[in-house]
């Protein structure tokens, strides 16, 4: 349950990311917005802003998955007795 609960905050969070990091650097190539449709007046540029706000989203959610089970494993320590016996057991 936790592994779906991660995994989707995780996809929310990169489709986010990703979604504002084109639509902040949108203007940097010299787009020209035709009606509802933006079209590049340098499709190299608008290729390579693509491909960067998608690598930034992936980034993004791959942390928040690192600091999501940090998270969980730190507080499942907090909650849970170590095991008799293990070398964090007081003796």
């Amino acid at each position: 349950m936790l592994g779906i609960r991660v995994g989707l905050m995780a996809l929310a969070v990169t489709a986010l990311v990703t979604y504002l990091a084109s639509r902040a650097a949108a203007g940097q190539c010299g787009a020209v917005q035709l009606g509802t449709v933006r079209a590049a007046a340098d499709p190299v540029c608008d290729q390579l802003v693509r491909t960067l706000s998608t690598r930034v989203g992936l980034a993004a959610g791959v942390a928040t998955v690192v600091i999501l089970l940090t998270m969980a494993g730190l507080a499942r320590l907090t909650r849970e007795p170590a095991p008799q016996g293990s070398a964090s057991a007081p003796r």
